[in-house]
């Protein structure tokens, strides 16, 4: 008993310290570490050899944070009073999904609407024709080749086939062994502080053994991927709501409602994170639902099975998107509240380990976690008292901009808002069904939140997108009125699908087909006049070289009088400017005639003769 006891204190001690070296990754902690040592010595000291320094204690932690694991998990298997032995299970998966199965008419009900779910998406895929810039960085993030749009630059002075460029910027290697040695090193650092390492390596895993510059290709596979996510998120949200409700009829039209969105939709057609982020708010929303239930029937929920389940979905959340840690903390904020309430001291602590450990387990997953880099200050600035009222002021044009796009979020939105209130007036009178009402509740002031804090001029649907499934629960109208129930849910799944209809000349509802605009590159493509590029931002070549003709002759210039001086024998020819919005670009063209004949992403285009 005495060795238990040791045991444990070592292990909690080692958690600590490891909790301690994790927060030290963290930028703003080192920043404000290093602004506390200026004061106490009284000089300024190398922001940038301080916070060298600070990375290399990454082995130090490592040193710290895997036997504190160890004593974890030696806790998680021991007989202590945190944890009971009782295999009563509160989730119920495999019987719940037993129980559709032997019931015809909810199989073949929900299987129709996942067949029309999924048939839709293949649609909109079909329909792809151009990435957004960040959908190029994706493939050249993961990929870690030496050239692209996250790479080094391309060569000055040499000439390039449109189909050369392509090729060293996109899929450049089909090796299992590239693949791997790439995952290893997202493993360590990605590149890309706004997000982990977790969407990027199952993308790469996903690519393997493929060697293409082929867009429609890229467009299905990788669009593929999100179909599978779709398809885990199809299976929790059915779950989820079977937590409410049994009914077949229900269930197919509120499963509808989740997913013939177009938030939803749009998260398919994006090579991004997002899709995957869905999957993991709506596991994470079904894990919490399941311990509040067994919770309000005096269930046990302090299991090894449930710590550790938990303790993965934690950790694959904040993995999954930085921004669910804000739905995780007030899923977390709402069991303190319970805990204290009913002061459950040992529950408290379950969750605050599970809590803890899930953030070693990031960390150990991602080394890199939690350095956000510029996202992070961005967000901590609309803390800023200074700019809180414009940053209410853009969440509103946000919000407004994101219901003004179509019909359908126009009606979508003020359905929501309904339902919310409902909730709010009828459900805290609904004994049987108190657990729904923090759900959607946390659910509605997540979006508003993560619209809060993204940046100012990006109040977009996708950071919201990935919470809109959820919002099926709102309107679930509960047991006592299950005829009103039905008609609300037949009459939302009916007037939503009318509002998808296209009347001609509209723009599509489905976001991310065609936000290159590829029509506007038709006089790049089609020309066969060399292509000279000036530009020294590699990022942005992934608005213009995914769409090169690859019989193009490309060459890479610092300037434009290069051209005349090193290349008069290729005039007349095209003249591509990297350039902002703001940048207007001077030319010394001499005797030169140069027409602006477009701009495409963050590139003017120009015909250049005699």
């Amino acid at each position: 008993m005495a060795n238990k006891r040791i045991l444990r204190i070592f292990g909690i001690a080692a958690g600590i310290l490891a909790l301690l070296s994790l927060l030290i990754f963290i930028p703003q902690i080192r920043e404000t570490i290093i602004h506390f040592g200026e004061k106490k010595i009284g000089r300024s000291l190398n922001h940038e050899v301080w916070h060298g320094r600070f990375i290399k204690l990454e082995f130090l932690f490592l040193i710290c944070s895997l036997p504190a694991c160890g004593f974890l998990l030696y806790l998680s298997c021991s007989d202590t009073p945190i944890f009971s032995n009782s295999t009563e299970g509160i989730f119920g998966t495999r019987a719940e999904l037993k129980n559709i199965r032997n019931s015809k008419l909810q199989f073949y009900s929900v299987f129709i609407i996942f067949a029309l779910l999924f048939g839709i998406r293949l649609f909109y895929i079909s329909q792809k024709k151009s990435f957004m810039v960040d959908e190029g960085l994706s493939i050249s993030i993961c990929n870690r080749n030496e050239y692209g749009f996250w790479g080094r630059n391309y060569e000055l002075d040499h000439e390039y086939s449109g189909k050369e460029l392509k090729e060293i910027s996109l899929w450049d290697n089909s090796s299992a062994s590239d693949a791997l040695s790439d995952i290893f090193h997202m493993h360590q650092d990605n590149r890309d502080s706004p997000h982990t390492n977790f969407y990027y390596s199952l993308f790469r895993l996903w690519f393997t053994g493929v060697r293409t510059s082929n867009l429609t290709y890229i467009f299905w596979r990788g669009c593929l991927l999100n179909l599978l996510f779709f398809t885990v998120s199809f299976v929790f949200m059915l779950l989820l709501l079977r937590r409410f409700t049994k009914n077949s009829f229900v269930l197919s039209a509120l499963l509808l409602i989740a997913f013939i969105n177009p938030a939803s939709l749009s998260l398919t057609v994006f090579l991004r994170p997002y899709e995957l982020q869905q999957v993991f708010v709506i596991i994470l929303t079904y894990y919490v639902t399941c311990v509040l239930q067994a919770d309000s029937e005096n269930r046990t929920i302090t299991t090894k099975k449930i710590f550790l389940l938990g303790l993965l979905v934690l950790s694959l959340t904040m993995l999954s998107a930085y921004l669910n840690m804000i739905i995780i903390g007030l899923y977390g904020l709402l069991i303190i509240i319970l805990c204290i309430r009913k002061k459950n001291w040992m529950l408290l602590k379950f969750f605050v380990l599970m809590f803890v450990s899930s953030l070693l387990l990031s960390k150990v997953l991602y080394f890199k976690f939690g350095s956000m880099g510029y996202r992070a200050d961005e967000a901590a600035s609309n803390l800023d008292p200074s700019q809180i009222k414009a940053n209410l002021i853009a969440v509103k044009n946000g919000i407004i901009g994101i219901a003004s796009k179509n019909i359908f979020f126009e009606i979508y939105c003020v359905l929501v808002l309904f339902a919310v209130l409902y909730q709010a007036v009828y459900k805290l009178k609904d004994k049987g069904e108190n657990t729904l009402l923090p759900v959607v509740a946390i659910n509605f002031l997540s979006v508003v939140l993560i619209m809060y804090f993204v940046p100012i001029g990006m109040k977009t649907l996708r950071y919201a997108a990935p919470l809109f499934p959820i919002f099926a629960l709102n309107f679930i109208c509960g047991r006592n009125k299950k005829n009103l129930e039905k008609i609300a849910a037949s009459s939302i799944s009916l007037v939503l699908i009318l509002s998808l209809v296209q009347f001609s000349g509209k723009k599509s509802i489905v976001e991310h087909l065609d936000d290159a605009g590829i029509e506007r590159y038709k006089e790049i493509y089609e020309t066969s006049l060399p292509i000279f590029i000036r530009g020294e931002s590699t990022w942005r070549y992934s608005d213009l070289i995914p769409y090169l003709n690859d019989e193009s002759r490309i060459i890479f210039v610092s300037d434009f009088e290069m051209i005349r001086e090193k290349y008069p024998e290729k005039i007349p020819c095209i003249f591509i400017n990297q350039t902002d919005e703001s940048d207007f670009y001077f030319f010394r063209h001499g005797e030169l005639s140069v027409q602006k004949l477009n701009s495409v992403g963050y590139h003017d285009v120009y015909l250049v003769g005699d």
